[in-house]
């Protein structure tokens, strides 16, 4: 029975080293994180809309507005913000350019001001093109398996929500194929974010139209998505989280257009969507292989320490056990001065031997 044991520990540990830390762990592999960039660009057209059909321009007048009017983006910071609630703000100078002072915030003064809807924004698509790479690893011999782009890598829309039984699950949403760009409507990035435009967030009693929110659009990239990783090429998920934090000074943006004596402010407000990479790659390397080869040894012997602890302190036949795995002396040294002194015994024989000899 104990050997069984002892047999099925070291089966255990054996099974978790080669399945764990080397095939699924990427214990055989080196790593290196990916630097990547995204564009993007904001499509859209009315196609013989009418927006007084639209369920929400009886709650605030809707005008037509084009991608330049309702969007904001900033390619470094990798984030657009696409208006679905604009306010026009007419303001006049009330601090003369030639004053030396001036008692107020802001040197002039709204006149009157206007809100609307952008009809039909919620069917805006977005056109997503990504790259990513590891910047090591592909300048060393400039692999196409270390850099991928959406052009060419294989993905898939991802979402951590309720699969339908209760339970919480990441599910897969859409897939992506090479060669296929990535346009998705606004309206489907909200729902992707678990989310509705015309719904209030949770402890609001606004819209989303209304107060804007922001999204993280969140691109991982992998090469260990096989059964026995590195894969020989590069593939994604993309996933669409609404921010933690809901400022409303991120998904609105204002605007001043003219500086004269007269302005107009623009404050856009509607859904802002970040771009945020993110993802190792890896290779076959044999120093990772026997670094983990070193941990499965030293489990192994840990393995074997406390099985001997269990069977010779804690088992029902323990002191047998014990006997039986060590060998026990009082004092090395002691054992080592009465060997000597048998042997001296040996080799000097008593005073009756050597009279016997005499004779």
């Amino acid at each position: 029975l104990v050997g069984l044991a002892d047999l099925v520990v070291k089966t255990l540990v054996i099974a978790f080293v080669v399945g764990i830390l080397i095939i699924k762990g990427g214990g055989c592999m080196e790593k290196e994180s990916i630097s990547g960039s995204v564009n993007f660009v904001l499509l859209g057209g009315f196609h013989g809309l009418n927006y007084t059909e639209l369920p929400y321009c009886a709650d605030l007048p809707c005008r037509f507005a084009d991608v330049y009017t309702v969007s904001q983006s900033n390619m470094h910071d990798k984030y657009i913000l696409v208006a679905t609630l604009i306010q026009e703000r007419s303001q006049i100078r009330r601090c003369p350019e030639s004053a030396d002072v001036c008692d107020h915030d802001s040197p002039f003064k709204a006149q009157d001001m206007s809100s609307y809807y952008a009809a039909g924004v919620e069917d805006f698509a977005i056109t997503i093109h990504h790259e990513a790479l590891a910047p090591s690893f592909w300048s060393e011999g400039r692999l196409d398996r270390f850099r991928g782009s959406s052009d060419d890598m294989k993905g898939k829309l991802v979402s951590y929500r309720d699969d339908g039984t209760g339970r919480m699950a990441m599910l897969t949403l859409a897939e992506f194929s090479p060669q296929e760009p990535i346009r998705m409507s606004l309206k489907e990035i909200v729902a992707a974010a678990n989310l509705d435009i015309d719904t209030p967030l949770p402890g609001e009693t606004s819209t989303l139209r209304d107060t804007g929110v922001e999204i993280d659009c969140l691109i991982r990239y992998s090469n260990t998505w096989n059964w026995f990783p590195p894969a020989p090429e590069l593939r994604f998920e993309m996933e669409f989280v609404p921010t933690k934090a809901q400022l409303s000074w991120m998904s609105s943006a204002y605007q001043a257009v003219g500086f004269g004596d007269a302005r107009m402010l623009v404050k856009r407000t509607g859904i802002r969507i970040n771009f945020r990479q993110s993802g190792m790659l890896g290779r076959f390397s044999l120093v990772e292989l026997f670094k983990t080869m070193g941990a499965g040894v030293l489990l192994w012997l840990l393995s074997t320490w406390l099985m001997d602890q269990l069977i010779t302190r804690f088992a029902p036949l323990a002191e047998r056990y014990e006997v039986g795995k060590y060998e026990f002396t009082e004092n090395i040294y002691n054992l080592r001065a009465c060997r000597n002194e048998m042997n001296d015994q040996i080799l000097e024989p008593g005073d009756d031997v050597n009279e016997r000899l005499r004779s």
